[in-house]
């Protein structure tokens, strides 16, 4: 039998572990809503380049959109442009006060319900960077954000251990685990994963190519990334240094990411959630001024409350989410709604398994006058590699897109089709009469092995808006 002395020893012990393991510094949270809201911002300003496009009436019309309890959107009350405009302005200046800590909870309330609203209206587009923005979003809404930094009085503790911190820190360490999950078994095991994913070359910037070319070292990048994301989960248990190092190797990695390839924001989102891990003898957070504050030095926030209540549930729900993913099912249907409907889906499958191939795609068509003409590559021929800049590979959405288009059903299929017989009428003289879509799969090490398979085939006529 334990005495009761033992017990509350234990449970002291216990405690005390989970404080050092879970507290937050009050700097790293000034970093963290000053990264997450610069990402929001500049996510806006790429998604502007396609604003009519992907939210108007153009790829996604929006007589195609259907409401539901899971899919609803603000964006989806009116296609016209200067409603997007209003809406995205809007997100962007509540973004910009949750950057400068003006009320932060509120601001971030506000940010993440437009962004939600936002990436409902497209789900086609969306990428694993935009899932977390969402998760690190609402639960920053649970943390004491006006620190430093801060034009909201600074009323900030130097650190905080809550139900909020534990979940938010095992949420970004989830994100590089269950990727780890993910990819086990598959060619992250033998080596040429990152070979893989070099080799494609519109996923990469101009750097991205010139590190293609170092396949040995890209090789032991792949086993070494495998080992960082298998003892992610450790870096709870590290103090001082060791965890500092440890954060920045993974920082670091995402920071090459964010150069070599088009990701958008997921490596600046997953970089402001990695912060939060730094402990509080960090190089990084030095530079950050401390809390102006004569309250004690921290808090800790476990007691029964209506926000601990709303955190446990957030984070049951992204637990039952993540079992989903990992294929510990259960009530799949029901843990998809909800977890969609409030933001907080889980799926950390990141090129797992890596591409062994690329799609490009060519739209030919007749023009009313009898001529040829190609809707996409300007020309290019089926056997020639296409290497110029054309609409579809020119934004990380519309690359992503493209992914999506392969997987579409005939309808979404049509959606596509239509936009290119729409596009092409508006902006020439001569109208497209019909159009045939045609994908090519290339493979990674056999370039000249190529799939040919007709996406859409049909007169322009029965697609084109009246």
């Amino acid at each position: 039998m334990f005495s009761n002395m033992s017990i509350r020893s234990f449970g002291s012990y216990a405690l005390g572990v989970v404080k050092q393991s879970f507290t937050i510094d009050a700097r790293a949270l000034t970093l963290f809503r000053f990264i997450l809201g610069s990402s929001v911002i500049i996510d806006l300003l790429l998604r502007s380049r396609n604003l009519s496009t992907f939210y108007g009436d153009g790829i996604y019309p929006l007589e195609n959109w259907i409401w539901s309890l899971s899919d609803w959107s603000l964006h989806a009350l009116s296609s016209s442009l200067w409603f997007q405009l209003f809406l995205f302005s809007l997100t962007a200046i509540c973004s910009l006060c949750f950057v400068l800590g003006f009320h932060p909870r509120l601001s971030g309330l506000l940010t993440f319900i437009l962004m939600l609203s936002l990436h409902n209206r497209n789900s086609l587009i969306l990428n694993s960077g935009d899932l977390l923005l969402l998760c690190l979003l609402l639960l920053s809404l649970f943390l004491p954000l006006h620190g430093s930094w801060s034009i909201t009085r600074n009323r900030g503790h130097h650190k905080t251990t809550s139900w909020a911190t534990i979940t938010i820190l095992v949420q970004v360490l989830a994100v590089h685990f269950v990727s780890f999950y993910e990819k086990y078994g598959t060619s992250w095991s033998d080596g040429t994963a990152v070979i893989r994913v070099f080799n494609l070359p519109r996923l990469l910037t101009p750097l991205g190519r010139y590190f293609g070319e170092f396949e040995m070292l890209l090789g032991i990048g792949t086993y070494a990334w495998m080992v960082i994301l298998a003892f992610t989960p450790a870096i709870v248990l590290l103090r001082g240094w060791l965890r500092s190092t440890y954060v920045y190797t993974l920082i670091a990695s995402h920071f090459f990411l964010l150069l070599t390839m088009k990701l958008s924001v997921f490596p600046l989102v997953i970089i402001s959630g990695l912060i939060l891990l730094l402990p509080s003898t960090s190089t990084l957070l030095r530079l950050v001024p401390g809390p102006n504050t004569t309250k004690r030095k921290a808090i800790s926030d476990y007691t029964p409350s209506v926000r601990n209540a709303l955190v446990l549930i957030l984070a049951a729900l992204m637990v039952a989410s993540l079992t989903n993913q990992v294929g510990f099912d259960g009530s799949q249907d029901v843990i998809a709604t909800t977890s969609q409907t409030l933001g907080v889906t889980q799926y950390w499958g990141m090129f797992a398994p890596p591409p062994s191939y690329q799609h490009r795609y060519t739209a030919r068509g007749t023009l009313e006058n009898g001529s040829q003409a190609d809707f996409i590559n300007k020309g290019y021929s089926w056997d020639r590699q296409v290497t110029g800049k054309h609409h579809m590979f020119s934004t990380a959405r519309w690359k992503k897109y493209m992914q999506s288009l392969t997987l579409l059903a005939e309808p979404g299929r049509r959606e596509y089709a239509e936009y290119l017989c729409n596009t092409w009428d508006a902006n020439h003289d001569v109208h497209a009469q019909n159009l045939s879509v045609k994908r090519v799969k290339e493979h990674w090490q056999t370039g000249n092995q190529r799939t040919r398979v007709i996406v859409e085939q049909t007169p322009c006529s029965t697609l084109r808006r009246t």
